[in-house]
């Protein structure tokens, strides 16, 4: 979701001092409007629709209905699966499906805690994003239908398996400390590899 995305970076970038646009976010004290007005950087202008059209060197404000079109196309001819951040575990569950990955287990990461959700914005600031992000609004809800219906063609199944995934890394999130990381991770990959 562009708006999710947008208030999810600036965020980010609030809390991480080696971010580029860290200090100047600080110094002015820019809030999320504020921010999102000032177009520092073209990562806030449809960056998805900048990088899944392959269109290079479009300056801030300036992406075109061509552009959106071109990713649209790009995501029907070369994105066998277009995933949804907000639906992670079944992207994870259809890429295992379609690719023949093993049990795709996982621990989150750069999650932003203390952020508000799309519902506690002010209004007229997820309206901003939006007119700012409009190709990329137009591009998620192309793949959002496009996921949908991929995810409607699946049997039964996968929706077994998908269950079973949600189960483990939900199991997996409480016994693994956050200091083991990868190395908690691989562990119980290979647990599951030598129980199989």
């Amino acid at each position: 979701d562009p708006v999710e995305r947008v208030v999810s970076y600036y965020y980010y970038i609030i809390k991480q001092p080696g971010h580029y646009l860290h200090n100047i976010v600080l110094a002015n004290r820019m809030r999320l409007e504020e921010f999102v007005k000032a177009g520092l950087s073209t990562e806030f202008d449809n960056i998805q629709t900048r990088q899944i059209s392959g269109v290079e060197g479009v300056s801030y404000g300036k992406c075109t209905g061509k552009m959106l079109e071109i990713a649209k196309l790009n995501l029907v001819r070369h994105y066998t699966i277009a995933g949804l951040t907000e639906r992670f575990d079944e992207t994870v569950m259809l890429m295992k499906q379609h690719f023949g990955w093993n049990y795709p287990l996982y621990s989150r990461r750069n999650v932003q805690k203390n952020k508000p959700g799309k519902d506690k914005i002010p209004e007229s600031t997820v309206k901003l994003i939006e007119q700012t992000n409009a190709l990329d609004v137009e591009l998620y809800r192309f793949a959002k239908k496009k996921f949908e219906r991929l995810l409607s063609e699946q049997d039964e199944s996968f929706h077994k398996e998908l269950n079973k995934l949600k189960k483990y890394n939900a199991w997996l999130a409480g016994l693994i400390h956050p200091r083991m990381g990868d190395a908690g991770l691989a562990l119980w990959s290979l647990y599951l590899k030598l129980n199989r």
